[in-house]
């Protein structure tokens, strides 16, 4: 039996419109590269810095941990502007399909690419929280682990976090590799 469900946020239980892809090209460019769509397709599940950095290098600018940081500062803009012109919202029935598998006695966790100063208040605006009261047992964030997807990092900290021990009794879906 499944005991934890672990959901990517953007694009798997949270549709944003678009706007993660939107902040990331905009902060990426706005250095004066290009940014190739497949390699932002690539980078969307990652922690953003680590996107930033590498999809700079892939069109062909040298990023330095000043660079990233601006433009990390860029996209955090930049995707706040969206969601207050566009808010996000749960993907069709996902917040139903969460209920349902807590009441059947599976815990559930979010991971995603961002830091927790964009998950958290993301996630607040949708009225979605862990602790007393919440509807979700974890949430774990980029800035948590040390490496972001595709390394397992986030999965083994949402596991941490709700106390399941055998990855074999843990489901993981997201939108990215």
């Amino acid at each position: 039996m499944i005991e934890l469900a672990v959901f990517d946020m953007a694009g798997t239980t949270i549709e944003e419109h678009g706007a993660v892809y939107e902040a990331l090209r905009h902060a990426v460019e706005s250095t004066g590269v290009t940014v190739d769509a497949q390699d932002l397709q690539t980078w969307m599940g990652t922690d953003k810095r680590e996107a930033i950095d590498a999809l700079v290098r892939l069109g062909g600018g040298t990023p330095d941990a000043e660079l990233v940081e601006r433009q990390y500062g860029v996209f955090r803009a930049f995707l706040k502007e969206r969601y207050e012109e566009v808010p996000p919202q749960p993907i069709a029935q996902a917040d139903k399909a969460l209920a349902e598998l807590r009441a059947r006695g599976v815990k559930v966790a979010l991971t995603t690419g961002f830091s927790a100063d964009v998950a958290l208040p993301l996630l607040a605006s949708l009225g979605w929280s862990t602790g007393e009261g919440g509807n979700l047992d974890a949430v774990v964030t980029a800035d948590e682990v040390v490496r972001g997807r595709p390394a397992p990092y986030m999965i083994h900290r949402a596991m941490e976090k709700t106390g399941v021990v055998d990855v074999r009794k843990v489901l993981v879906a997201g939108d990215t590799a």
